[in-house]
């Protein structure tokens, strides 16, 4: 941390690691009229995950009526689980089936995020601006073995068939947002404020999810499990409020236009792939009413709607 006059700097590291073991083992037997079934089963799952955070924000006074904040944060994830089962059932102490099923799911990733921030006072007391503007980005890669094998007997002893899956699915999954907020306070007596904003959005998110299937020692992609998707969200909010506080009372009232764009994408892949499209706007009024009284120290009530 660095704090002089009219600069302030604070910057901060973390590294955070936890693992977690997991033994379970359960038998089971149903005493049926005709029969009686037995059920024993073991599951092993190991999860572990570590990250890094890092954070550094600069405060900075312009003068006595100007400054900006810049921050800015970043991560990363590495985890890790892994789960093994088995079950096998019986009938009247003989054995009739069994199943095996190991997955491992990988998940690394990080993320990015910056920020600006404006503040503005001036001559005239209370009246305030205030500007911020954003910027986040992620990206995770997820990596999943799926291995099942299950077979069933007969008398016992003898195989009488089998079945098994093995599958590695491959995710992708990105996201970027970038927002910018402004907010303007005009002081129209010593207890009664008026207040202008708008709040700005765009969020867009794509991912591709890619499954393999072995067959005859070849991994061949199943494209009816496969997909592509890109998705866009819009938000355009303005509104302005009136304000009154005085003697412990505050009465705040106002409205926004709110604009709310949904735009996505999705494909299979493929001769013949499963495709679709999410094309949506919502444009909506939103009233806004707030009351709160406070008396005395300890004693409150307050209502609202929105």
């Amino acid at each position: 941390n660095y704090d002089h006059k009219k600069t302030q700097l604070s910057s901060i590291y973390y590294y955070n690691q936890a693992a977690l073991d997991r033994l379970t083992q359960s038998t089971r037997q149903n005493f049926l009229p005709t029969a009686t079934i037995s059920n024993a089963s073991e599951n092993v799952n190991m999860d572990f995950s570590g990250g890094h955070r890092g954070e550094i924000t600069l405060d900075q006074e312009i003068d006595s009526l100007h400054s900006f904040k810049i921050e800015f944060k970043g991560a990363y994830i590495d985890e890790i689980n892994e789960t093994n089962n088995s079950v096998s059932l019986s009938r009247d102490g003989e054995l009739t089936s069994d199943s095996e099923f190991e997955n491992l799911r990988q998940t690394n990733g990080y993320l990015l995020n910056g920020g600006v921030f404006f503040r503005k006072k001036f001559q005239k007391a209370g009246r305030r601006f205030g500007a911020n503007v954003s910027y986040l980005t992620t990206e995770l890669d997820k990596n999943e073995d799926q291995n099942q094998a299950q077979q069933f007997y007969t008398g016992g002893t003898t195989i009488d068939s089998t079945a098994s899956i093995i599958r590695l699915n491959e995710d992708n999954e990105d996201k970027t947002l970038f927002k910018v907020n402004a907010i303007f306070v005009e002081p129209l007596s010593k207890v009664l404020f008026s207040r202008v904003f708008y709040n700005y959005s765009n969020r867009v998110e794509s991912g591709d999810r890619e499954v393999n299937e072995l067959e005859d020692d070849i991994f061949i992609r199943n494209d009816f499990l496969s997909r592509n998707y890109e998705n866009t969200i819009q938000l355009n909010r303005v509104g302005t409020s009136l304000r009154y506080s005085d003697k412990g009372m505050n009465i705040s009232v106002g409205a926004a236009y709110q604009q709310f764009d949904l735009l996505g994408f999705y494909t299979g892949t493929g001769q013949d792939p499963i495709n679709g499209e999410v094309d949506r706007q919502f444009r909506n009024w939103l009233p806004y009413f707030d009351f709160n009284f406070s008396p005395k120290r300890g004693t409150y009530m307050n209502f609202g709607y929105r």
